[in-house]
């Protein structure tokens, strides 16, 4: 574990956040508001759909879309994330946004 956080401390940091998540210690808005701020959007490309996802969570709260599609998405990415497997929302958007940095 020591080199996974010497090689990428933001991904390693993800990964604990993930799992926090995952438990019901912090909720999915937490976690991308935390994403915003600790990856930011010169974050690792695997680590940006929880970056974008705090985007797409300001655009849901001004559009009046439901905040519990987005936590369900936020949390559709953290497992993606914790298996490894590419995220399925990053690149339609959503459905709410762009694809792609907002």
């Amino acid at each position: 574990m020591s080199d996974v956080v010497r090689a990428s401390p933001r991904r390693a940091a993800l990964t604990a956040m993930l799992r926090r998540l995952k438990s019901g210690d912090i909720a999915p808005r937490e976690l991308t508001d935390w994403a915003y701020v600790y990856i930011g959007h010169d974050g690792e490309p695997d680590c940006l759909p929880f970056v974008y996802l705090d985007d797409v969570y300001v655009a849901a709260e001004d559009t009046g879309h439901d905040i519990e599609e987005v936590d369900g998405w936020t949390q559709e990415e953290a497992d993606a994330f914790l298996d490894g497997r590419p995220s399925p929302g990053l690149g339609s958007g959503w459905g709410i946004c762009p694809p792609g940095p907002l």
